[in-house]
């Protein structure tokens, strides 16, 4: 199938710039100019999720350690991440879009909105005007701390490369004439979907920077990559090209227990809200789980086991499977530290369909179904088993940058 040939300006991409930390200053303005690091645990092993420009301009960066970042800068502000606050401050941003910009735009994650340009914003001064208005209208309904990077091209991969050329608060136009002037002036990992795996492998290959990865001929990235080479050469080249995400193969969450936590009553508690989480991305994804395993790691090593079951995105259904062997087998003395929960074998959603023949257990399998459809109908934690009231304040939702969800937790 011939594709079109690739234009100018087609999308627009905003990626706001540090965004959680940016969130803190803009709700504190003593923040405002000082360094701040937000992390999910205030505990000096806890990780920096996100650094204000003026910490990362000092060397603390996302992935660094609460202490070894109030080692390097001794006057850091270290904020726990609220991501409840975060997630209102993308509902705000994307009705804004919505509303004054356009009904089309796209919410691509946390912090990134695609906006498609119709024809009369394509015209590069208009695109550019379009630009201009949504970082004047951010600064009037937030405050100027709430900056953004936007990035206009043939296609979403360019225009979302366009805001890693500039940060912060970029704008950038990358069009098909200065394709080579943009991959010059950026490294290989800064382009969408080149992880350390990919670039190490481009690296092996003699392929050190975007320019010589754009230069490859399309005959020589497929027969690297096969079709997948095929896709990275039409974005490259400006086409607007779809290409699938592969499948999902296994949902997992794990939890590092606090202190409090690591007894073997209180990991279990921890462990049945794990399934919840973990069903909540199954029913994300349409999808149910046959295979479910538990793993605990402890002071002296690690416990773990695997059950096998009908397929199900019913959370009691996988709690009571691995809290069976959980209760039988983890020794009783044991210092949990880490708690994991993974499912695979997926496939599409069952609908909670019983089995065909009658079994023992089918009353309160149909009890557990009807729980489950309560908190879908009305909300994850509208009924919840009391043990989780007990673990409140542990495995909290850790908003990393996918499109928020609006029914958080509650507790």
């Amino acid at each position: 199938m011939q594709l079109p040939l690739p234009r100018d300006n087609q999308y627009l991409f905003l990626d706001m710039n540090a965004f959680f930390a940016s969130c803190e200053q803009h709700r504190n303005p003593e923040l405002r100019g000082k360094p701040v690091g937000v992390t999910p645990t205030l505990h000096a092993s806890g990780c920096v999720i996100a650094a204000s420009y003026e910490a990362k301009r000092l060397g603390v960066t996302t992935g660094c350690r609460v202490g070894d970042a109030q080692a390097r800068i001794p006057n850091i502000h270290i904020v726990k991440s609220d991501h409840r606050y975060y997630a209102e401050v993308h509902r705000l941003i994307a009705k804004f879009l919505y509303e004054e910009v356009s009904p089309h735009m796209q919410r691509w994650s946390i912090d990134e909105f695609l906006i498609p340009l119709t024809p009369t914003e394509q015209y590069s001064p208009n695109a550019h005007g379009l630009a201009r208005f949504i970082k004047q209208r951010l600064a009037e309904l937030f405050s100027p701390i709430l900056r953004c990077s936007i990035g206009i091209g043939p296609n979403t991969f360019l225009a979302k490369l366009g805001t890693e050329v500039q940060k912060p608060n970029g704008l950038v136009i990358i069009q098909l004439h200065t394709l080579t002037t943009a991959y010059r002036t950026l490294k290989l990992r800064d382009i969408p979907g080149i992880n350390w795996g990919m670039s190490n492998r481009l690296n092996s290959m003699g392929i050190r920077t975007p320019l010589e990865f754009y230069a490859l001929p399309r005959e020589m990235l497929h027969n690297m990559f096969g079709i997948g080479g095929d896709a990275w050469w039409l974005r490259l080249h400006g086409y607007r090209v779809d290409v699938r995400e592969s499948p999902t193969k296994s949902i997992s969450h794990s939890h590092v227990l606090a202190p409090a936590y690591r007894t073997k009553v209180k990991a279990r508690n921890v462990l049945h809200k794990l399934c919840f989480k973990v069903v909540d991305r199954l029913r994300e994804k349409k999808l149910a789980a046959a295979r479910i395993a538990v793993s605990i790691r402890t002071e002296t090593g690690r416990w773990g086991d695997l059950v096998t079951l009908r397929p199900t995105q019913n959370a009691f259904t996988l709690f009571r499977a691995i809290a069976t062997l959980y209760d039988r087998d983890f020794p009783d003395n044991a210092q949990p530290k880490q708690v994991y929960v993974v499912v695979w074998d997926l496939s599409p959603d069952v609908a909670g369909t019983l089995p065909l023949f009658p079994e023992d257990s089918q009353k309160a399998e149909r009890l557990f179904l009807s729980l489950d459809s309560i908190n879908a109908t009305f909300g994850r934690w509208t009924i919840l088993p009391a043990d989780l009231l007990l673990v409140k304040d542990s495995a909290p939702n850790r908003i990393a940058f996918q499109v928020p969800d609006y029914e958080m937790d509650s507790f």
